[in-house]
């Protein structure tokens, strides 16, 4: 017989119809094109089926050819090549098509009819199409592979039909089974040694870079790189003022990152530059003070200030326990067109430190003077009082956080956020006794006001002025101010939502041409309207906001306000604006 080309190349897997056309010599089996795992036991079924009947299953798989079995016929052939490309529904829609293809050729030695042997074999089906007994007939012009002179082929048993294997025996005495098992078994003791292998290695890499280098004890040690800034932290040290050092600025310059300058309690008269990286601490802000008269003689612009602590661009650090006091007045008005600056007790400018439980007040400007979009510093449970301005001022688009301060007693805001860019994070802080507002978000400044208490202050609880001026308050307490609780004036945004405004000696909320958002707000007890605002306002509203007891009335859409209510009157503006020049 011929070998007979049944090749298969991408093309031919696309359907049945070209995976059946007979091509050349051999059968070439291209793996990769089939999926699944229908395609995984039909192909090695018909793998083993040529194996049984004599063919070279290690060739097959080797080359991907399967050539063409003398010992069987060209029907047969062509099931085992339709198998090994998955061209059956099922393992028992093959097998039955193969056995019927050698029953055929049984038939037709003689003492034996094709009738005979077909009446005993019933259609089968598979899925919802019936497979019926091949034809003979219809294949009258095909040549019959003849037999060689020698002992007839082995039985095929994995391809005989289901009705033959019930008259078997058990299944588990059929070879297919055995040899599924055996390779069941060997896969899934092949897959456990794969995983405690892999176990094995990541253990020995983890152990790999924990292990210190182990070195003869007659040789140097070899000691493993460290990275500087653990090197830094592991050699830190704490410099000491008086003691080792007579001034504190002069241990600040002998400091390295991580280093520690420790000040005992006493007075300092002293202008300290900060350095990056190091912590400077006192012994009790009570007791440990730094104080500094400044010459009434700085500029705006310069490259650095005198002032009882400067931080400049520096993004680490911490100081803590210590009061910084400014002392020298400065009696410079500050008109437009000038550039003078009046020095505060603490100047940061475009850094980044941690500044907690300190003092700080000033004779001629702001405690805490926080400036520069660099900034981002962390103020936490510090007391800025008495300070000629402002408590704490941010300015020129400084962020940063502000937790449970207490600004109180100054002449001007507890807390001001002043120009475009400038949002810090305002949450339990006390602002109370204040010459004007509370807190005060000015000129475009934005941030959020969280869980603060503004009480007692000369103007508002709280303030947002001028156009873009956009703060989120947020669960605020304001009381007992002058003015207005919550004050949006002169085209200011943000949002004023869950805040309690009582007992203050206007209205709870007063909007003056502005265009806010409110929700969830308690005006409750003050002595002008719950909510105040006049026509050229636009609020908008979410959930109600909830007003009682507010003597005048609850709420008011057409209020005229005085000249003084909240705002100052222009000339006092334009002096702060030139102020902060």
């Amino acid at each position: 017989m011929d070998p007979i080309d049944l090749s298969l190349v991408a093309s031919n897997l696309a359907g049945p119809a070209g995976a059946a056309t007979w091509q050349g010599g051999v059968t070439l089996l291209n793996v990769a094109g089939t999926t699944g795992p229908r395609s995984s036991y039909l192909r090695l079924l018909s793998l083993l089926g040529h194996e049984l009947m004599g063919g070279q299953r290690s060739q097959v798989e080797r080359t991907g050819r399967m050539s063409p079995l003398p010992e069987i016929n060209e029907e047969s052939n062509l099931i085992l090549r339709k198998g090994a490309v998955d061209e059956f529904g099922s393992a028992v829609e093959m097998a039955n098509a193969f056995v019927r293809t050698l029953e055929t050729r049984i038939s037709t030695t003689p003492g034996r009819s094709v009738a005979s042997s077909r009446q005993h074999l019933p259609a089968q089906t598979s899925g919802s199409s019936t497979v019926r007994p091949v034809d003979r007939s219809a294949k009258a012009g095909q040549s019959t592979v003849t037999p060689p002179t020698q002992p007839p082929p082995l039985p095929v048993i994995a391809f005989r039909s289901a009705a033959t294997r019930e008259r078997d025996g058990p299944i588990w005495q059929r070879p297919i089974v055995w040899i599924g098992a055996a390779l069941l078994v060997a896969l899934c003791l092949g897959a456990i040694a794969c995983y405690f292998t892999i176990q094995q290695l990541v253990h020995i890499v983890g152990e790999n870079g924990r292990q210190e280098q182990v070195v003869d004890k007659h040789e140097t040690p070899v000691l493993k790189p460290v990275e500087p800034e653990k090197q830094q932290v592991s050699g830190a040290q704490t410099l000491t003022v008086p003691g080792q050092y007579a001034t504190i600025q002069s241990a600040i310059d002998a400091a390295k990152p991580g280093d520690t300058v420790s000040v005992k309690a006493g007075v300092y008269n002293e202008k300290l530059k900060f350095k990056e990286g190091i912590e400077l601490k006192g012994e009790g802000r009570e007791t440990t003070i730094v104080r500094y008269a400044a010459a009434p003689t700085a500029l705006a612009g310069q490259s650095s200030y005198d002032a009882p602590l400067e931080v400049r661009n520096c993004k680490s650090g911490q100081v803590e326990q210590l009061t910084f006091e400014q002392t020298a007045a400065d009696s410079r008005q500050a008109t437009p067109g000038t550039n003078i600056c009046k020095i505060d007790g603490i100047i940061v400018v475009n850094s980044s430190i941690t500044i907690k439980n300190c003092r700080a007040t000033s004779a001629a400007a702001c405690g805490i003077d926080v400036s520069g979009s660099g900034s981002a510093p962390t103020l936490i449970a510090n007391q800025c009082r008495l300070s000629v301005f402002s408590g704490i001022l941010f300015e020129d688009g400084a962020q940063g956080t502000v937790e449970n301060n207490i600004c109180e007693q100054n002449q001007a805001d507890g807390i001001w956020m002043l120009g475009p860019g400038t949002a810090p994070n305002l949450i339990n802080n006390e602002c109370r006794s204040n010459k004007r507002e509370g807190i005060l978000f000015f000129r475009g400044a934005g941030g959020k006001a969280e869980q603060n208490l503004c009480e007692q202050n000369d103007e508002c609880g709280i303030g947002a002025f001028d156009p873009r001026t956009a703060p989120e308050l947020i669960k605020n307490q304001c009381r007992s101010n002058r003015l207005h609780v919550i004050f949006f004036s002169f085209g200011a945004l943000g949002r004023a939502i869950e805040n309690i405004c009582e007992s203050n000696s206007d209205s709870g909320i007063a909007i003056r041409a502005a265009f806010p958002f409110l929700s969830e707000n308690t005006l409750r007890g003050n002595a002008h309207y719950g909510l105040a605002h006049d026509t050229a306002s636009k609020p908008t509203f979410g959930v109600r906001n909830q007003t009682s007891g507010n003597k005048i009335g609850e709420v008011t859409t057409n209020t005229v306000f005085k000249s003084k209510s909240g705002l100052w009157p222009l000339s006092i503006r334009m002096h702060l604006v030139a102020w902060m020049i």
